[in-house]
């Protein structure tokens, strides 16, 4: 029992990116070593409108990084919020570089 309560807990730890996504969006249109956001939420996005007509906000985002491949593989091997890999069809947060 006391793992699932664990295991709840870790999942629960991802909840907040998913429902602050548009405050995380935000973020990183505005952070200065990110040169762009992919984000279906945005309403700059090529798909915005067929997103909000159809789906909703996508919880999934993409960005691009000022610096190049090795600073976003260092970001990927860096972070402790997410997950380095592919989407594993679940609801944990990941992240991933298509490149490798």
């Amino acid at each position: 029992m006391a793992d699932a309560a664990r295991s709840e807990d870790a999942r629960g730890a991802h909840g907040p990116a998913l429902r602050e996504r548009g405050a995380v969006v935000e973020a990183l249109v505005k952070h200065s070593k990110v040169t762009k956001v992919y984000y279906p939420g945005l309403p700059e996005h090529a798909g915005h409108e067929v997103a909000a007509s159809r789906c909703g906000a996508s919880a999934a985002w993409c960005v691009r990084v000022a610096g190049g491949e090795q600073v976003a593989l260092d970001i990927c091997a860096k972070t402790k919020l997410f997950t380095l890999a592919e989407s594993l069809g679940g609801i944990e947060s990941l992240i991933e570089h298509p490149a490798r």
